[in-house]
């Protein structure tokens, strides 16, 4: 198997070692206390500790993109080799911030890709692996730059998910005959989780719900570059997109 398919599922097989530590801190409810308001008499569910995250996840994501960017130089490694011609120090899969404006900026972007069959040069140009500071692959090659070069990448516990049924039949606020199913939504994704903040404000009459469904999602929190996006989506959809590139550019390796 060509080297470029083997980083390839080798990211794939930390993303789900990873996901062993990512799930026991978002698949169960997050415990909380609960006190009054002195002045509304309300009932405020507040956050206790904030969990933390093992060092293990930032160690982990950074192997996995730096697998998945160098999949990629690896693919452009073996479009030059496959079209007769020799790999130079320039060679790799380019991505870069915005569309080249100079003729410099054209010729440095183009001699990443020199060597390579014609066809191979204009489907990756079609890519645009440039996305004006956008995109999933800006995202993962300056994390990726990140990672190697600087500190490793910042994790955060957010708000994920609130079970509103479960608090709805635990509270007494649901009205009317009948069960009232589970429902999740999503809640303040990006609010990174502090002690004793307030998650939840019931009206004085409520009921007490003894152990409300609230679930956490650890995020990456890399100012500038990717703020409060859940770690595992964020590492599925780099993978998701580097398998998409190196299959479509299978046909030029034939």
């Amino acid at each position: 198997m060509e080297s470029y398919w083997l980083k390839v599922q080798w990211a794939e097989k930390h993303i789900n070692n990873l996901k062993i530590l990512v799930d026991p801190i978002e698949a169960h409810p997050y415990p909380v206390r609960v006190k009054r308001d002195p002045k509304t008499r309300e009932r405020l569910y507040c956050a206790t500790e904030v969990p933390e995250i093992p060092p293990d996840c930032a160690l982990a994501a950074g192997d996995i993109f730096q697998n998945l960017r160098s999949a990629l130089d690896h693919l452009a490694c073996a479009l030059v080799l496959h079209n007769g011609r020799n790999i130079s120090g320039a060679t790799e899969f380019p991505i870069c911030e915005h569309r080249p404006k100079t003729k410099k900026e054209w010729a440095r972007l183009l001699g990443k890709i020199e060597g390579m069959r014609q066809e191979a040069k204009d489907h990756i140009l079609r890519i645009q692996p440039y996305c004006g500071g956008h995109g999933p692959l800006l995202r993962l090659h300056k994390l990726n730059i990140r990672d190697k070069h600087r500190l490793l990448l910042a994790f955060a516990a957010v708000l994920g998910r609130f079970n509103i049924g479960q608090h709805l039949r635990e509270t007494g606020a649901a009205h009317g005959p009948g069960h009232v199913p589970d429902h999740w939504v999503d809640i303040w994704g990006d609010r990174i989780l502090k002690k004793g903040q307030i998650i939840l404000r019931d009206p004085p009459h409520a009921k007490l719900n003894q152990n409300p469904d609230i679930r956490l999602q650890i995020v990456i929190n890399e100012v500038g570059v990717c703020e409060g996006e859940h770690l595992v989506q964020v590492l599925k959809t780099s993978l998701y997109w580097v398998q998409a590139i190196v299959a479509d550019c299978q046909k030029f390796l034939r």
